[in-house]
């Protein structure tokens, strides 16, 4: 295993290095203590939704990661508009209780 096996496709900054995996770890208690912060102001306002789709996108991470994974993995912008196109229909069908 090479140090690119593990280099950042965007930066190049090795994602294991000590140094990263810090800067991971300070990034991730930063959202949760905004997320505590944010909580009560958030439900006083009726957001719970709108809060948990944050919390959504925070332990996921963001639309474009996945869609750069499926780019990176075969160059095909195609196979990225088809995977946005589903996952935009799934987001709309709601839910059957």
């Amino acid at each position: 295993m090479t140090h690119r096996d593990h280099a950042c496709e965007l930066c190049g900054v090795d994602l294991l290095s000590e140094r990263a995996i810090l800067c991971r770890r300070r990034r991730i208690e930063l959202r949760e203590d905004t997320m505590r912060d944010v909580e009560p102001h958030a439900r006083e306002l009726g957001c719970d939704r709108e809060l948990e789709g944050v919390r959504r996108i925070l332990s996921r991470g963001p639309s474009a990661d996945g869609q750069l994974r499926i780019f990176n993995a075969n160059r095909d912008i195609v196979e990225v508009v088809h995977a946005i196109a589903d996952a935009t229909e799934a987001a709309a069908v709601p839910a059957v209780a």
